[in-house]
């Protein structure tokens, strides 16, 4: 597979980069405007597992950029397979605040350098009948939500989450009370068994409780909504660490007379079950 990434120093642009040429990958052309070390330094490692990288420092806020970017990769990679458009910058402030240049350059490269790449790889990717992946920021609808999980969601959190199902943030939908959530740290951590425990009981507190509100289609937190945490069990099974990918499984069987009661399993990425969690709680409507 030949792929094109934009945005491909950091984030999410690395990540796919990584998976790619650990799956096989037979060529990529990665691109960026910032962080060109961290660029040369992610093509260098991946061409050390057979994979052919070409970099390219592209602009994609010029029009020209993006064909540039394409023709640039049919030379060094001898077609397109794929395109990944992951580039993408957030402006600043209140809309009201912004000047006309910071409006066009968040359009130009969140959504015209998008169209302009795709357009210009369309011919190879016909040939090849290839894809094309466009990367959407939760930037795009966090103004649209309410206040508090507008506040939960711009926070930074000591440790990511990754759902399996993504959740739907602008409408209410009832579900079945069960869901899994993959989360970390963001820092690597000492190798201290107490430590990751430690961490493990306080992250286990995310996402359990709320799990008896999805059969009623309600979003966490709500400005009227009122929970609190009435008792919460935790069992280590094995030995731990929260800065590798742990999978959180939850699921409520009951919830009823503002109470809600829910259960949690935690299991390693080679599907070893660590940990297992208990939690009731408190659960009311307040005035709107």
């Amino acid at each position: 597979m030949r792929v094109v990434i934009t945005g491909a120093s950091r984030g999410i642009g690395r990540a796919t980069a990584l998976k790619l040429a650990a799956d096989g990958a037979e060529a990529l052309t990665l691109c960026d405007i910032a962080y060109l070390d961290e660029l040369e330094a992610l093509a260098t490692n991946l061409r050390t597992s057979g994979c052919k990288v070409k970099t390219v420092r592209a602009d994609m806020a010029r029009p020209k950029e993006p064909a540039r970017v394409i023709a640039t990769a049919v030379k060094a990679m001898g077609g397109i397979d794929a395109i990944v458009g992951n580039a993408g910058i957030t402006a600043p402030g209140k809309l009201a605040d912004l000047d006309v240049e910071t409006w066009d350059r968040v359009f130009n490269i969140d959504l015209r350098a998008n169209w302009l790449l795709a357009k210009a790889a369309y011919p190879y990717l016909k040939k090849s009948r290839g894809s094309i992946v466009m990367l959407a920021s939760m930037a795009g609808i966090v103004p649209q939500l309410p206040h508090g999980l507008r506040r939960v969601l711009e926070q930074k959190r000591p440790f990511e989450f990754r759902p399996t199902q993504p959740p739907s943030f602008l409408r209410r939908e009832n579900a079945s009370p069960q869901r899994s959530v993959w989360f970390r740290s963001v820092a690597r951590l000492p190798d201290e068994e107490a430590l990751h425990r430690c961490l493990l009981a306080y992250v286990s507190d995310f996402y359990l409780l709320d799990t008896a509100l999805m059969p009623h289609g309600m979003l966490m937190p709500l400005e009227n909504l009122v929970m609190a945490s009435i008792d919460h069990a935790m069992w280590f099974h094995r030995n731990v660490r929260v800065d590798d990918w742990l999978l959180y499984s939850t699921d409520s069987p009951s919830a009823g007379g503002a109470r809600g009661f829910a259960r949690g399993s935690l299991f390693s990425r080679d599907g070893r079950l660590v940990a297992s969690t208990s939690q009731e709680g408190l659960i009311r409507l307040g005035a709107p």
